[in-house]
């Protein structure tokens, strides 16, 4: 469709360890962005159809925004913030609750407007929650309601 042009801007190089991690994806992005930057200007000069160019726009837009989407999730981290994270009790009166960190990090996808991405994250091991007194036992059987005959009865003439 459009001719690949060589980028045309030498990108900065970043070094603190809060950009390090996501400057790859970020710089593949801005490579991107001026490659097409540079494929317009070449298809203005040969007239190329607008349909085209449209359509070459829309697609490199996403590959663009994928990219900068990875290295969104690669700054933002995997949530890991240490052995044990401490959260408040579930009310005022109960005691905090020391949560442990899972021993390996949990994938999933991710499907975006720009494609499928993985997300990494550390998780916690939450102890099990207390059932108030009165309540049924964990592994009893739950109650299924239905409605009363005469509903029925009503619901099926109509």
């Amino acid at each position: 469709m459009l001719a690949t042009a060589a980028p045309a801007v030498k990108l900065q190089d970043l070094r603190t360890p809060e950009q390090a991690v996501g400057s790859m994806a970020s710089d593949q992005a801005l490579s991107t962005f001026w490659n097409l930057v540079e494929r317009l200007r070449v298809a203005a000069a040969d007239q190329r159809p607008i349909h085209h160019v449209e359509e070459v726009i829309f697609r490199q837009l996403l590959v663009i925004g994928r990219d900068l989407l990875r290295a969104f999730l690669d700054w933002a981290g995997d949530g890991d913030v240490g052995p044990t994270l401490t959260i408040a009790g579930e009310t005022p009166a109960e005691p905090p609750q020391v949560l442990p960190r899972l021993e390996t990090p949990r994938c999933r996808p991710y499907l975006s407007i720009f494609g499928e991405v993985t997300i990494e994250r550390v998780l916690r091991s939450r102890p099990p929650r207390r059932r108030p007194a009165g309540w049924p036992a964990a592994s009893a059987p739950a109650a299924i309601l239905l409605p009363a005959p005469a509903v029925v009865g009503r619901l099926r003439h109509r």
